[in-house]
């Protein structure tokens, strides 16, 4: 993370406002530069560790399936298993898991002692 200690200070009043324009301006500055632009108001906003990576599952999944495809490398059915790996991340996001599943992601983080 960048430090940003040389920027100048902003005066903000709780009170009256009075710098909350510079303060937000300076805010969507920050996140332009770290990010390279400043999403839309209606870009989804992925806050979860588990659902980011989630998304990079199924991202590094779909780009294995097009890979294979692409370069005719594999058949159909088996380059098919990207896709089924890519949906099952997703899933994961919206909540579409087996109950083993989240049974045994749950006991796997504790120990049940006697």
């Amino acid at each position: 993370m960048p430090n940003h200690s040389d920027a100048p200070p902003i005066a903000v009043s709780a009170v009256t406002g009075r710098g909350l324009r510079a303060l937000v301006a300076a805010a969507v500055g920050a996140v332009a530069a770290r990010h390279g632009g400043v999403p839309a108001a209606d870009t989804p906003l992925v806050t979860r560790a588990r659902h980011r990576a989630a998304l990079a599952q199924a991202h590094d999944e779909l780009a294995r399936f097009v890979e294979a495809w692409e370069a005719d490398a594999l058949p159909a059915p088996v380059a098919a298993v990207h896709l089924r790996a890519a949906v099952g991340a997703l899933e994961e996001i919206i909540g579409a898991v087996d109950v083993e599943d989240v049974l045994g992601r749950l006991f796997s983080t504790f120990c049940v002692g006697k």
